[in-house]
């Protein structure tokens, strides 16, 4: 049986991986125009991280995550 919670963590990861891997290379192509990029790609990344950045607010604001936070705490 799956845990819903940990998949959701997963899925939060590799989003948030991924746009950084954007960021990071549309920052090193900035000047080279070796990737043509679409149209407003700044802006649509920046939504991407205003969006994976309220999923890990939203994360964090489970009991089971403040009870593993507070666990690591110790």
């Amino acid at each position: 049986m799956e845990d819903e919670f940990q998949v959701k963590v997963d899925l939060w990861l590799t989003a948030s991986i991924s746009i950084e891997l954007m960021d990071l290379l549309y920052g090193v192509n900035k000047g080279r125009d070796v990737v043509k990029f679409i149209p407003n790609f700044e802006s649509d990344l920046h939504q991407f991280h205003q969006r994976n950045s309220a999923l890990l607010r939203e994360m964090q604001s489970t009991e089971r995550y403040k009870r593993a936070f507070a666990m690591m705490q110790k």
